[in-house]
């Protein structure tokens, strides 16, 4: 999970040089907004802590990095509390014992992983976070990649994860797609003005190329990462040094001290650097495109987030890692996924059926088949695979067919074909006939070549892969080739770009989809290769491609070798017998320096037959064709004699999997990418939330003559008026009712906007006869229209719940006030006990025989009673079940909660809806807003504050005297606006902004005040997009209550704000009177629909604009009747919501 770690602006560690230490360079990373770091190595302890001292008395937090997991020094570290000291980086391997990291205070402890499966040692320490330091760093690294380490512990482990190695321009994008906390670099900016180096250093920084960093390795575990060019003596020595310790038990040790006893500091003048030892990782290269645009670390380090950001905000509109994109269009495949040709392996057309039909291109591997093997396996692929590519290998001296192969190739009409070590001539020639032709380019300098001769198709393989690989890793590459053709401004609109090698998870996917989405918006097609996932599909041993020991020894392994790795024929391939020996061999030839044409000769008499064997378990003999005269291998003899190719990819499965499940690995788990990239926009924002709007993607109401929207619109351009007296089945009006306004608990009025019609469909929510009755009409209306929004969305499953990928990311949030009739009955009938106790106090009560005390009694209780006989569950009544129930039955294990802001409730809950939503916490919220409540409380309670009307609902009309209750209920789906974008949603319109203010001290607290009002309009267009201005508002949804002093401060509110913006406004109180809790929730619907209509609607029966208003020298208007709202061509129609509540609280 991504989390803010540093005590630095920025997520990201910056180390000094090894045995460099410039307390300015420290000063001028922290003010760039980075952690500066303190590399220890190559010190001893006590230069270490003179120089943390000297740290620890600066103004600024750093970091101190340890080179090995040492007891001793931690200790000393932390007995120096040091205050500004944020964290401490200690190496953590297989065989170290977990250090004591108690007692460090508020320093955070980070572990250097370069190993998988040692979470058992990381939990006994229980770290801040990890750093996870790939082979392409410099200094000691580990042997796996860090984009397949990234991908490990993503998977693997819940801590906040640093990336170490391979830290670009471009794959830092990928990484932060992918779900990393933050990074840490060290070369790239050696070449800024405050690097503390030598200039002599940056003239060679900048001369380095991706082929000088280069490993020193001893026993196949510790690798030492250095610069080196083909003549630098003292690492040709190192190397030989690393063979000759091999069989010194202390020659580990002793290694190390020759590599650091001779590493030369980076400040030296006068040091002959190319002849020097010092650290240097593949991800060096990447330094001087750091520094094209400035030399300035502040501004190179500004700039690289600022790149970051940009390809991230790509995604959303041009993630080309999905189903149908338009790489997977043109080849005519459900994914833009590619199965590499595997040798002795893919030459199986039932096998390429099976991946065809689950949505990936198959390709055969032609390689260095002899011209028979390769034609009868492409003309059995045209017969039975309606589209294949095939894999050629280019170069004669490893294939001496190849020209039969390219002339098979046109002859077959086969649609597809990649070669690995071709030429452009090549490529040239079956584009020509016609079949789309990739080139494998494990360098730059060759797809600069090859584009500058035409080609257009590219497979980027980095080193992870299996079988024969390029020296660079995946990101190091990737990034490499991506800055070139950035760099050198090529054309992307013609170029197909395929990413291969160590693509092993769905955050392999992420990180493409953040590396390349902005390569995708710029023209590119893009495509992902896999080869080693494929190794694991039960339908490749079912269809003979391989045998299924071969499949059961690679998921016994976590790890890789590279065979032929001094030769220039490196080859990733499982850690069997067979592979041992090759690699010991090789060791013991270079240590009795044995020539390279000889050591090459030798390898390749082992290694002949030995793919064939691992695949097929046999050896043909060329003399003698037919399976008859094949030397078959089983069991023992298969697994020492067979080469069992595989890329580092098989650390992630532990079992036989499907082809399915692999290609659903890729691109069905996007739900979590979307994740990282709003944690990533909380992480990095000043507020601390995702900077985007609220999209209403459902709409659902009930309310008086109208039960969906469609009805709502319809009554309102009829201007149909659906208020009248309260039918007698729901207010008694003898008991209550008094036109008289003085008589004491009577109201003067029982006009109501109510719903008549309303039926609760019970069978549908699985509730018995009868025991509907149990639940408050409130919490009945609520749910069914919470129903009719997420059906409006099109999110119902026919589960009769809500359809999503994570019911626990969807909340409800409910608006709603004072409290439902069911329960004003139950609680008067809890009150029949002090009823009783008050009736026997009074002589006439007294004077009653027992058995017409009884009956009283009875008679009482039957009449406090009704319907509601017996035991009533309390959470039937309970406000907030208005929204837990709604949860319970769409499914749902989000939050959910009621809101009460009186009047503003509807409004205060979609605020609260959207706080969810861009907090990241939610990715749905159904919200909306009840009131049942026309109950005689409601009645006398309002007639006795003077401010119901016997006359009706007339806001801002010479009739306005009062508002007039209503009932319904209103609820809405809510999304962010990416992700409905994203998913397609049916948008119904968008929340820009909402602001809120309360009045203070002023006015009677019921009172309205327009400065409160005011301050809501205010800080509504604070936090709304600068493009939008009041003057772009064309409708305003007043909360027109119908009362004298509620209009008239509302509208010297609104002609304030408004004044010139020419905008109509109307109230939907003026025709279903006022809904309370509910009110702004009916108010935005009204205006949603106006949008959406492009009808201004009026206001209700509006006739003529009160004395009490001046809208004299304003462009605002009261809307009369409905008129069509024009707006510019695409420009969009935009409207403004009002709602206020009693207690000062203003919401817009």
């Amino acid at each position: 999970m991504i989390r803010r770690i540093l005590n630095s602006r920025l997520p990201l560690m910056v180390y000094n040089p090894v045995k460099v230490f410039d307390v300015k360079y420290f000063n001028k990373i922290f003010n760039s907004g980075a952690l500066p770091v303190f590399d220890t190595e190559c010190l001893t302890h006590d230069d270490i802590l003179q120089k943390a001292t000297i740290l620890s008395k600066e103004k600024f937090s750093f970091g101190i990095r340890l080179s090995i997991h040492d007891n001793d020094l931690i200790e000393k570290i932390k007995q120096q509390q040091m205050i500004n000291l944020d964290l401490i980086i200690s190496p953590l391997s297989k065989d170290d014992t977990p250090a004591d990291f108690t007692h460090f205070c508020d320093t955070k402890i980070i572990l250097e992983i370069k190993d998988i499966n040692i979470n058992d040692n990381i939990k006994q320490i229980s770290p801040h976070a990890l750093i996870l330091k790939g082979n392409e760093a410099g200094g000691k690294v580990s042997k796996y990649s860090s984009f397949v380490l990234m991908q490990w512990y993503l998977k693997k482990n819940t801590l906040p994860i640093f990336i170490h190695g391979g830290v670009g321009k471009y794959t830092a994008a990928g990484m932060f797609a992918a779900g990393v906390s933050g990074l840490v670099m060290d070369s790239q900016f050696l070449m800024t003005d405050e690097a503390p180096v030598s200039d002599n250093f940056k003239k060679l920084l900048a001369m380095v190329d991706e082929s000088d960093s280069t490993e020193i390795i001893y026993n196949t575990r510790d690798i030492y990462r250095v610069f080196a060019k083909l003549g630098t003596k003292i690492v040709k020595d190192l190397k030989l040094k690393a063979i000759e310790f091999f069989d010194d038990p202390d020659g580990r040790q002793k290694l190390y001290d020759v590599i650091t006893s001779n590493m030369v500091a980076l400040d030296q003048e006068d040091a002959p650097f190319i002849q020097s030892l010092f650290y240097l990782g593949q991800d060096g290269v990447f330094a001087k495109d750091f520094v094209k645009e400035s030399t300035s670390l502040k501004e190179i380090i500004d700039n690289f987030f600022t790149t970051i950001g940009e390809q991230l905000n790509f995604i959303d509109a041009n993630d080309p890692v999905k189903p149908d994109s338009e790489f997977a269009r043109e080849q005519g495949t459900k994914f833009p996924l590619i199965q590499g040709p595997m040798a002795n392996i893919s030459d199986n057309a039932d096998f390429a059926n099976k991946v065809l039909e689950e949505g990936a291109l198959p390709f055969f591997a032609v390689g260095s088949l002899p011209e028979e093997l390769a034609e009868n396996m492409i003309k059995d692929g045209v017969q039975k695979v309606d589209t294949f590519g095939a894999g050629l290998v280019g170069i004669e001296a490893f294939n001496p067919a190849v020209k039969k192969h390219l002339d098979m190739v046109k002859k077959y009409k086969v649609p597809y074909a990649l070669f690995a070590g071709g030429i452009p001539s090549q490529v040239a020639e079956l584009e020509k006939s016609g079949t789309k032709t990739y080139l494998h380019t494990p360098s730059v300098s060759m797809m600069e070549n090859a584009l500058k001769n035409g080609c257009k198709r590219f497979i980027f393989e980095g080193g992870e892969a299996g079988g024969h690989v390029g020296a660079l890793s995946s990101m190091v590459l990737w990034e490499d080739a991506i800055a070139t053709l950035i760099n050198e401004n090529y054309d992307l609109t013609d170029l197909y770009l395929v990413f291969a090698g160590g693509i092993a998870t769905c955050f392999a996917s992420f990180f493409i989809s953040g590396l390349s989405s902005f390569l995708a918006a710029k023209g590119a097609k893009i495509g992902i290769q896999v080869g080693t996932a494929y190794l694991f599909a039960d339908e490749i041993v079912a269809t003979k491609s391989i045998k299924h020991q071969y499949q059961e020894i690679i998921i016994q392994e976590n790890e890789t070798m590279l065979i032929g790795r001094s030769l220039g024929l490196a080859s990733r391939t499982a850690p069997t017998g067979f592979a041992k020996m090759m690699v010991e061999n090789e060791a013991v030839m270079i240590k009795n320096k044995v020539s390279l044409e000889k050591r090459k000769r030798a390898f390749e008499k082992k290694n002949i037959g030995s793919l064939l064997i691992g695949a097929k378990g046999f050896l043909p003999d060329f003399k003698h064709p037919g399976p008859e005269n094949y030397t078959w291998f089983d069991d023992d003899a298969h697994k020492e004699k067979g080469n069992f190719l595989v890329g580092d990819s098989l650390a992630f499965f532990d079992g036989p999997v499907t082809i399915k499940q692999i290609h659903n690995n890729y691109f069905e788990a996007k739900p979590a990418l979307y994740t990282n990239l709003n944690y990533l926009e909380i992480f990095s924002s000043s507020k601390n939330k995702i900077n985007d709007e609220i999209a209403v993607v459902g709409i659902g109401c009930t309310l008086p003559d109208a039960d969906d929207p469609e009805q709502l619109w319809e009554n309102i351009l009829d201007k149909k008026y659906s208020i009248s007296q309260m039918p007698k089945s729901r207010f008694d009006h003898d008991l209550y009712y008094d036109p008289d306004r003085s008589a004491e608990d009577k109201t003067y009025t029982t006009l109501a906007g109510h719903i008549d019609d309303f039926e609760f469909d019970w069978e549908r929510f699985g509730y018995a006869e009868g025991k509907e009755k149990r639940l408050s009409r409130s919490q009945k209306m609520v749910l069914q229209t919470a129903y009719k929004a997420v059906e409006n969305a099109g999110f119902l499953g026919d589960d009769n719940r809500l359809a999503c990928d994570d019911p626990s990311r969807t909340a409800v949030i409910i608006a709603t006030c004072l409290s439902n009739e069911l329960g004003n009955d139950l609680q008067l009938k809890y009150w029949y006990p002090q009823l009783v106790s008050m009736m026997e106090k009074t002589d006439e009560y007294q004077i009653l025989s027992d058995e017409e005390k009884e009956t009283v009694k009875q008679v009482l209780m039957e009449g406090i009673e009704g319907e509601n006989k017996g035991y009533d569950p309390v959470h039937g009544i309970l406000l907030n079940i208005e929204a837990s129930r709604i949860a319970r039955h769409l499914g749902l294990r989000g939050a959910n909660y009621v809101v009460d802001a009186a009047c503003a409730s509807s409004v205060t809950a979609l605020d609260a809806a959207a706080g969810e939503l861009l907090s990241g916490d939610h990715d749905q919220v159904i919200v909306g807003g009840v009131n049942t409540h026309l109950a005689p409380e409601s009645f006398i309670g309002f007639a006795k504050m003077g401010t119901l009307s016997e006359k009706g609902s007339f806001p801002f009309d010479e009739r306005a005297d009062g508002f007039i209750l209503g009932e319904g209920s209103v609820v809405f789906v809510l999304k962010r606006m990416k992700d409905a974008i994203r998913d397609k949603d049916r948008i119904w319109g968008v929340i820009n902004s909402i602001g809120s203010s309360s009045d203070g001290k002023g006015k009677a607290i019921a009172a309205p005040n327009p400065k409160g009002q005011i301050l809501s309009v205010k800080r509504c267009f604070e936090s709304i997009k600068p493009s939008i201005k009041p003057d772009d508002i064309g409708f305003i949804e007043a909360h027109g209550t119908s009362t004298t002093i509620g209009d008239e401060a509302e509208l010297e509110t609104l002609n304030l704000m408004y004044k010139n913006s020419n905008a109509g406004i109307s109230s939907i109180k003026a025709q279903i009177g006022h809904l309370l809790g509910c009110a702004g929730s009916a108010g935005l619907l009204k205006a949603l629909l106006t949008v959406n209509k492009g009808v201004l609607p009026p206001n209700g029966q509006f006739e003529t604009l009160s004395k009490n208003h001046d809208l004299k020298g304003s462009s605002l208007f009261i809307v009369k009747d409905a008129k069509e709202w024009k707006s510019e061509e695409n420009i969009s129609r935009k409207a403004a919501v009002s709602s206020y509540g009693f207690g000062g609280i203003n919401y817009h």
